[in-house]
């Protein structure tokens, strides 16, 4: 159950330096065997196993882990780096949702503000002042019928704890193959949630 902390690369069309993007993952871990697989596994994994039927950890939430291929040799802009260019930009739609409920919750806390200055990026900050009463009407239009942001971006960051690299020689050995058969039972999905409850 530690934390591990995943590196994925955002290649660019013209050749330029990759954009680098990491997730911090929290979630326990489980591989699917057979009984006669299971000494092999342990001389990798240790030889300490807590043994759960597929139902059963579907019923805690499990699912199957998504392997996503790495850019090979000199492709490192082609179509094998297309499966950590989308989790790059899953990455940037969580924090997008996190932008949105960072702003909705300070305009909630602040209801008598005229304006609201915000700073975003990363390494190249940028401040943006914005009239206050004309961005409530507008994430209310774009969020309107949809999930809260604040949802998505739990949701999006539970999901991205289900990506893994495969191929990944350099890194980590034992974990470099991707059929594994993992599960995973990952954090900040909720279901069913009372939305008057407090959270934590």
């Amino acid at each position: 159950m530690a934390s591990e902390v995943v590196k994925w690369s955002y290649p660019h069309a013209d050749g330029s330096p990759p954009r680098e993007q990491q997730t911090i993952q929290r979630r326990i871990c489980f591989t699917e065997l057979a009984p006669d697989e299971l000494s092999e596994h342990a001389k990798e994994f240790g030889h300490f196993a807590l043994e759960f039927d597929v139902n059963t950890l579907k019923r805690l939430g499990a699912m199957p882990v998504f392997y996503i291929p790495q850019a090979t040799g000199e492709d490192t802009v082609g179509v094998t780096s297309l499966g950590s260019t989308l989790v790059v930009q899953s990455i940037d739609a969580m924090i997008l949702a996190m932008r949105l409920a960072g702003i909705k919750k300070k305009l909630d806390e602040l209801p008598l503000l005229d304006r609201l200055d915000c700073e975003l990026g990363f390494q190249n900050l940028k401040t943006f002042s914005l009239d206050a009463q004309e961005t409530r009407k507008a994430l209310e239009a774009f969020t309107y019928a949809l999930t809260p942001p604040d949802m998505l971006e739990q949701a999006l960051t539970g999901l991205l704890s289900c990506f893994y690299p495969a191929d990944n020689l350099l890194d980590n050995q034992a974990l470099a193959y991707y059929r594994q058969r993992e599960w995973r039972i990952a954090w900040n999905f909720a279901i069913r949630v009372d939305r008057a409850a407090p959270r934590n």
